[in-house]
């Protein structure tokens, strides 16, 4: 914990001097979102939606909140699963793509059939906006997603892509 919250300070000082870079001060997410679920005994395919919202506090730091939404089938039953994540984004940012990194911690919310449970899960992941204007970017991104549910580590992979839309100037 320390040295997570070592980092996270670091990267925030490191902000500083770069700070009469231009970039948005706020970042909106919407997309499609693939993910790979451990489910029960077997991996599950789902399909669905992911938003993210982005407060940039510098060129290089910002702060994201990130919900998702995925549908599928498990074995003929309906099954949902949402994700609601929150924490620090470390970007690097150039001319033509803005790459980023996040760590992300929250829960998430896992249906089938009316029965529902929530446990912790955390994303650890990145990817890449690829600039389309000033104020519009495509999203490419990759994320590794543990659920801990009642003593055991579930292990799902999720894939995004979609439009980001950058807001306000700094």
């Amino acid at each position: 914990m320390r040295k997570l919250l070592l980092l996270v300070a670091v990267l925030f000082v490191s902000a500083i001097p770069a700070s009469a870079q231009d970039y948005p001060s706020a970042e909106i997410f919407g997309g499609y979102a693939y993910v790979n679920a451990d489910v029960v005994l077997d991996r599950d395919s789902l399909n669905g939606f992911g938003l993210s919202f982005a407060g940039n506090l510098g060129p290089r730091f910002g702060l994201v909140a990130e919900f998702g939404g995925y549908y599928g089938d498990l074995e003929g039953l309906d099954l949902s699963a949402y994700t609601y994540l929150f924490g620090p984004r470390v970007n690097a940012r150039g001319e033509k793509a803005t790459g980023f990194a996040h760590i992300l911690l929250g829960g998430a919310t896992t249906k089938v059939e009316g029965l529902s449970e929530t446990d912790f899960a955390l994303a650890a992941g990145g990817g890449v906006d690829v600039n389309a204007g000033k104020s519009i970017a495509v999203r490419f991104q990759a994320d590794y997603i543990p659920v801990f549910a009642e003593g055991e580590t579930l292990h799902n992979f999720r894939f995004m892509t979609g439009i980001v839309f950058k807001i306000g100037n700094k």
